[in-house]
């Protein structure tokens, strides 16, 4: 792949990760970064928690949080992974995930599957 491909293919997952974000939190995160490096999609991102979430999380309901969490995770990380293969027909596969909800932020690391 060629770095004009390259940085295109970044820049239309990083425009994924925002929409989906988008589409659960209700409006764009903070912050997003997306690295691709040795057949791996790295991203990161900032400002996720919807003001609901940040609510329970004040009030001391991360119980509720994390379990809410581990139920639609798994479906808004396969609707991020039809995005990226229907926008660049890449097919990945999830193999890192690390959620912060004091510090508002998620890390996630795709294996890109030939």
């Amino acid at each position: 792949m060629n770095i004009k491909n390259y940085n295109e293919i970044q820049k239309n997952i990083r425009s994924i990760t925002i929409k989906v974000i988008k589409f659960y939190k209700g409006n764009e995160p903070d912050y997003v970064n997306v690295k691709i490096n040795d057949g791996k999609i790295e991203m990161f991102a900032k400002g996720i928690l919807s003001k609901f979430v940040e609510f329970l999380i004040k009030y001391d309901e991360i119980t509720v949080v994390e379990l809410s969490r581990r139920k639609l995770q798994s479906i808004l990380y396969k609707y991020l992974i039809d995005e990226i293969l229907k926008e660049t027909n890449l097919k990945c596969e999830l193999i890192y995930e690390e959620y912060n909800f004091i510090s508002n932020f998620v890390r996630v690391i795709l294996i890109i599957k030939e």
